[in-house]
This record gives C-alpha cells, structure tokens and sequence, in this order.
C-alpha cells in the first residue's frame, strides 16, 4: 500500500504537516497549493523538498512543472486537463 498525502493549508501548517508524514514514512507528499504565487509556491516546495532530503519521502507538485523542475523535486501530478504525461514523463525522474 502506498500512503500519500495532499497538502492543504486550510487545514493548517503545512511544514508541520509535511514534516510530520515524512517522519512517519508517507511514501509521497502532493503540494497542492494552487492559489500560491509561484515564488511562493518555489518556497514552500523547496522546503518541504529539504525536510524529505535523506527520506524514502517523493515529492510531488501539483499541475506546476516548472517548480517541479526548479526546485528538482521528484515530479509532478498531472491532471486530466493537464500537460500530456508522454511529454511530461521524460522531464522529471518519476
């Protein structure tokens, strides 16, 4: 079983929630903070990316290929009315 958690920072601080998976082996972290100007958003990925450092923990962006690459996260999701995956996958290392 993979466990996988989605951000939200309704639901609070994401640091703390973030850090708190990757300390209990959550498998992947999606960063879905879509209202987030981007140098924000390159912020608080790079961050979370930092925390995971030395982890088993993947981290995801959510439909934003650009932080996924300027912050060399391991990927990003696509959704369906999204970026082609064929054309995605190549770029990141998922």
């Amino acid at each position: 079983m993979i466990r996988y958690y989605v951000t939200d920072r309704r639901q609070g601080d994401v640091l703390n929630h973030a850090s708190r998976a990757i300390r209990n082996g959550v498998d992947m972290i999606q960063i879905r903070e879509k209202d987030l100007p981007a140098r924000d958003l390159f912020g608080l990925v790079s961050r979370i990316r930092d925390i995971a450092a030395g982890t088993k923990t993947r981290i995801l962006a959510n439909d934003r290929l650009d932080i996924a690459l300027a912050t060399g996260i391991d990927g990003v999701h696509l959704p369906s009315n999204g970026l082609p995956a064929a054309r995605v996958r190549p770029l990141v290392k998922l």
